[in-house]
């Protein structure tokens, strides 16, 4: 006998894929690998609800390329506009969109829509400088009205 003393509460043992929407989604690994055509491609591993969806994007192909900036854009990649190794991303977050592929041959799965950043505050992983910085300057007070109701003669672009 093997004891192994664990508590399996907070695991899932469906395999029905989660229903389609946006969910939380932390990347746990990647994997650099060969096609059968002889296409390189990384392997994501993302955990969403104790879950773990997989994606794939083949280096080189425009789509998967623009998905992969998407990516690290929205996960708050300190620059997205280059990624030296994909382990650079490991461990942080995003909104992932998820929806459920439909097979004749397999079992439905979750497939991954889009991705999108956090609504963290700025600086907490997970977030996305870019961002943060757009509604930092947003939130910046507009300059006070100009009170016209004075006898004081106007400039043309104060009427």
């Amino acid at each position: 006998m093997a004891q192994i003393n664990q508590d399996l509460t907070n695991y899932d043992s469906s395999f029905e894929p989660l229903p389609a929407g946006e969910y939380v989604a932390t990347i746990e690994d990647s994997e650099i690998k060969e096609s059968k055509t002889g296409n390189q491609y990384i392997l994501w591993t993302f955990r969403v609800q104790n879950r773990k969806i997989w994606e794939i994007m083949v280096i080189g192909q425009q789509i998967a390329m623009e998905r992969l900036k998407n990516l690290a854009i929205s996960c708050g990649h300190k620059n997205p506009n280059y990624i030296e190794d994909t382990e650079e991303l490991h461990g942080l977050q995003c909104i992932v969109k998820l929806k459920i592929e439909k097979s004749d041959e397999y079992d439905d799965k979750n497939k991954i829509s889009y991705f999108k950043p956090l609504q963290n505050e700025p600086g907490t992983r997970g977030s996305n400088p870019a961002m943060d910085a757009m509604k930092e300057k947003s939130s910046l007070k507009p300059e006070p009205e100009i009170d016209h109701s004075s006898n004081e003669e106007l400039m043309p672009w104060e009427k």
